[in-house]
Order: structure tokens, then C-alpha cells, then sequence
């Protein structure tokens, strides 16, 4: 651990860039390094500047990476995915306007591209601007190819329909997830919508989230928004707790929770 936090939470929590450890770490730090010798070889060629900040991002060290980012688009400046990436790694460091500013850029310039519609989506439900996360996400669900990418736009349009009080219209998505083939992270969402299904208990939840931090903090928050929607707050507030109590501080679930939490406590 350096000695100097990455990030100074909503909370005023000190958080530091520590993504791995033994040879998971040197392996990031080893794929750092590729990227910086092959962008020298290329320093003008965008898709390099793209992964050179993405294994900044891999370590969290997200400052250096929205600083290369930054730095490239003084030379392409009409290339969306450098706003993408940009964008997503201002939600990292809890700078949501700046995120949603940046993505909505990238969306002017790459239209229908899922990864940009459902970060901007997640960077407005961040600020609290629900109607504006649910014309991401609505604009963005009838094109998902997979289910890795229908699952995690389905849970968080879910969760923006419940927070505008549109229970018929998160009933009715609801009611349209089968039973999905998913990776490890789309996995956690389609739990937590099978808990809102009522196909799962809390119960099932908690040994969900014993998997590892990621789980932890994806499904914790929506084990909390669960409690929350059914007036529960208290339990709420423990959900949220417990995931901030946690290790992975960059996972969305994380932020999330830190954001209810904050708001609760007059920060925001």
C-alpha cells in the first residue's frame, strides 16, 4: 500500500490503489508495462492511449489514468472510447458529473454502444438523476446482444423503475429474465433480480455474497435496495454498511452504497 490514498471516499474515508497482491499484481504490473513500451512505439495511435489508460485503470490508479486519457484527447478529441474510459474512471474517483459529461460526449459520438449508455446511465443514477439513467438504459435494452450484457441493464433499469415508483414497468421487465448463460459479474445482478422475483431468499443471498469482494459489494447493495424499496430502512442502512465495509471500493456496488450512505449522513 502507498502511503497516499487514491481517493478520499464521499465519506472521508482514505481509500488506496491496492487491486492485487503476489503475482496477481506483478502480472497487472507487468501488462502496465507492454502497454507503456508499445505506446511509446505508437504514441499517437489512439487504441494505445486507450490501453495504456485501462492498465493504469487495472492497478486503481485512476488519477493517472483520466490524466492520460486526458493528455490523448488533446490529440483526438472526437474519439469516443477515450471518453468512455474517461468517463468510467471519474465514477471511480466519485466525480459523477464530470462521468456523465464525458460519457454523454462519447454517446454523441459512438450512438447504441452499451458499455458507453450503461456507465452514462449509472452516472446519472449517481447523482440521483433516475429519469435520466432510465433513458440510458431504455435506449440501450431492446440492442443488447447477450445476456451479459441484458442482465446488469436489466437489474439497474429494475432498480431506476422502483425508484421513480414504476412498479408495473419493473414487474414487467422482471418478468422477461429466464434463466441466463452470464459471466461471473452478471451473475451477482441476476441474483439479486431473482431475489426481487422471489425465486431466492435472503438467506441465499448472504451465501451469494460470501464469493468474493466483488459479489460482496455488487449483491450487498442490492440486497439493501431490497430492504429500501420495501420501506425497510434500517436494514437498508446495514446492507450498506456491510458493503462499505468491505475491500473493493471501485466496485459500482461500492459507490452506490457509499452514495446512499452519504446522503443519509447530509453530505450530498
Amino acid at each position: 500500500m502507498t502511503s497516499r490514498p487514491e481517493i478520499i471516499s464521499l465519506l472521508g474515508i482514505p481509500h488506496y490503489a491496492v487491486p492485487a497482491e503476489g503475482e496477481d499484481l506483478e502480472k497487472l504490473e507487468g501488462e502496465l508495462k507492454q502497454a507503456q513500451e508499445e505506446l511509446a512505439q505508437e504514441p499517437a495511435n489512439p487504441e494505445r492511449q486507450v490501453m495504456h489508460g485501462r492498465r493504469l485503470a487495472y492497478l486503481w490508479r485512476y488519477h493517472e489514468s483520466i490524466a492520460a486519457y486526458t493528455e490523448a484527447l488533446t490529440q483526438h478529441s472526437d474519439y469516443a472510447p477515450l471518453y468512455r474510459h474517461r468517463g468510467h474512471r471519474h465514477i471511480s474517483i466519485r466525480r459523477f458529473g464530470p462521468a456523465a459529461r464525458d460519457l454523454a460526449t462519447a454517446n454523441r459520438l459512438q450512438a447504441g454502444d452499451f458499455d458507453i449508455l450503461y456507465h452514462l446511465g449509472l452516472a446519472y443514477w449517481l447523482q440521483g438523476k433516475y429519469d435520466d439513467a432510465r433513458l440510458a438504459y431504455e435506449e440501450y435494452l431492446p440492442l443488447c446482444t447477450d445476456d451479459d450484457q441484458r442482465i446488469p441493464l436489466t437489474y439497474w433499469l429494475t432498480m431506476t423503475y422502483l425508484r421513480l415508483a414504476m412498479k408495473q414497468q419493473a414487474d414487467q421487465l422482471l418478468a422477461t429474465v429466464g434463466e441466463p448463460t452470464v459471466k461471473e459479474d452478471s451473475v451477482y445482478y441476476f441474483n439479486i433480480l431473482r431475489l426481487f422475483r422471489g425465486d431466492v431468499t435472503e438467506a441465499d443471498i448472504f451465501e451469494f455474497m460470501k464469493e468474493n469482494d466483488l459479489a460482496a459489494g455488487t449483491i450487498g447493495y442490492g440486497l439493501g435496495l431490497w430492504h429500501l424499496f420495501a420501506g425497510r430502512q434500517e436494514q437498508a442502512m446495514q446492507c450498506f454498511d456491510t458493503v462499505l465495509a468491505g475491500k473493493y471500493w471501485p466496485a459500482f456496488g461500492f459507490i452506490a452504497a457509499e452514495v446512499e450512505k452519504a446522503q443519509l449522513e447530509g453530505l450530498l
